[in-house]
């Protein structure tokens, strides 16, 4: 039996109603669209499995949330299908630095929507951490700004307790 982990703070994207929504939206938005594409009665077929990889791909693709533990910050890519679902995990006492950059927030969701990244939102920001190691990575997430923030000071916070 899997060890059930305790979250201090986590954020849960993937079970949003806006989440879901947005995907119904397009799968019936383009789907609806293949359906009514005239083709021959001989290639009927391609349309149809056209239409059952646009709902594949909208129910398989990850969406990222961050969890948080007294040691280790996990970069969850949630999938609807298990099978596509990862966990990077960093430990909390490798990281040197840690910092968060970009003004994405959950406001801006409609927004995106309907306009892509062309609003002063856009997408994605970005934590940046830095390892003992001197390695460094940079993680672009669709997750709120002010989430980021949050989970940066947790981690600070953290380290603060834990230093020798």
């Amino acid at each position: 039996m899997a060890k059930q982990r305790t979250f201090l703070y986590r954020t849960n994207y993937f079970r949003r109603e806006w989440t879901w929504i947005r995907r119904i939206f397009a799968i019936l938005f383009l789907g609806l669209g293949a359906l009514i594409l005239p083709l021959e009665k001989e290639v009927q077929f391609v349309k149809f499995v056209g239409v059952g990889l646009v709902v594949f791909y909208f129910v398989a693709k990850p969406k990222d949330d961050l969890a948080l533990t007294d040691e280790q910050l996990l970069h969850i890519k949630k999938s609807a299908i298990n099978w596509f679902t990862r966990i990077d995990q960093y430990d909390i006492a490798e990281l040197i630095s840690i910092r968060c950059g970009g003004i994405h927030t959950d406001g801006w969701e409609l927004v995106d929507f309907f306009n892509g990244s062309g609003n002063q939102g856009g997408y994605y920001n970005t934590i940046e951490m830095t390892f003992r190691n001197g390695e460094s990575k940079s993680l672009q997430l669709s997750i709120d700004r002010k989430k980021l923030d949050f989970i940066v000071k947790i981690i600070y916070d953290l380290k603060k307790r834990t230093k020798p």
